[in-house]
């Protein structure tokens, strides 16, 4: 969105050997997105605030005089302290473990946490990592993690240096040429057909279905960046990791690697059928 140039590149090598270069985020577009699910978490409070207020004006009756009204009042304020713990720490977490690394607000601006190795978080990261922001929120607006984040080349904060996370760009790109390209979106860590008509599905299965069930969302999510990555490198480059990621997989999944296949049209057939198996959306 133009919030800030993606000059930090971090270079990593996932457990694979696969070579990635990932836009690593700053402070702007970082703070954009805070701001955002801040919003997102006060306009939450006041919906609540606005529910309780309609709750309690129908309770006319001095609480005092009514200990069942009373008793309200009391779980009342500790279900309104358990909901601000939530808005506070349960929505970071909640949302970068199960929606791919995002927050609304770091969708809104094409950001995602993920791993060092370059994977997918999962909740205890997430967890780690959130439950160090009431300390990089010191001494307030964030003036602690701030202050980190300019101090270190991965641009972390403190909850991403215990949790071993970083925040990158979640950048697009279209390939195009071969028929296996065709109609793909490939982003920094996740793959998704822009449509099921476009999406160029391979004539037949290359894996059985059992092998595909050895492999897990990781392993898809290790294939789309590879996938996103594959415009930057040269052609030897490209055809090395490819034989060595398709080897990789295929040792995991017990099958010999096939032949009279391509190593990258392998590659798209196993993206193509974990998809399916695993019942992945379609649309981010």
């Amino acid at each position: 969105m133009g919030v800030e140039s993606y000059q930090d590149q971090l270079s990593i090598e996932t457990p694979e050997h696969v070579a990635l270069s990932l836009p690593v985020a700053g402070v702007g577009s970082r703070f954009l997105a805070l701001f955002m699910d801040t919003l997102i978490q006060i306009l939450a409070y006041a919906l609540f605030i606005g529910l309780l207020v309609l709750l309690f004006s129908g309770i006319s009756t001095p609480a005092q005089t009514h200990p069942a009204s009373s008793r309200l009042v009391a779980w009342t304020m500790a279900v309104m302290i358990f909901l601000h713990f939530l808005a506070y720490w349960g929505y970071y977490t909640f949302f970068e473990a199960f929606w791919h690394g995002q927050t609304p607000g770091k969708r809104i601006f094409n950001l995602r946490v993920i791993k060092d190795s370059g994977r997918q978080i999962t909740f205890v990261e997430a967890m780690a990592r959130n439950l160090l922001r009431l300390v990089d929120a010191l001494p307030t607006m964030y003036l602690l993690g701030t202050i980190v984040v300019l101090c270190n080349p991965q641009r972390k904060r403190l909850g991403d240096m215990v949790a071993g996370t970083l925040v990158v760009h979640d950048e697009e790109y279209t390939l195009g040429g071969s028929m296996s390209d065709a109609g793909r979106t490939f982003t920094a860590g996740f793959f998704a057909p822009e449509s099921p008509s476009t999406a160029a599905a391979p004539e037949a299965a290359l894996f059985p279905a059992t092998a595909i069930a050895q492999l897990s969302a990781s392993d898809l999510v290790m294939l789309d960046t590879f996938f996103a990555r594959i415009p930057e490198l040269d052609v030897a480059t490209k055809d090395v990791l490819t034989d060595r990621l398709l080897q990789t997989l295929c040792a995991r999944m017990g099958v010999p690697v096939p032949d009279g296949e391509s190593a990258r049209t392998a590659l798209d057939a196993i993206a193509y059928e974990l998809r399916n198996q695993r019942g992945f959306s379609s649309q981010r």
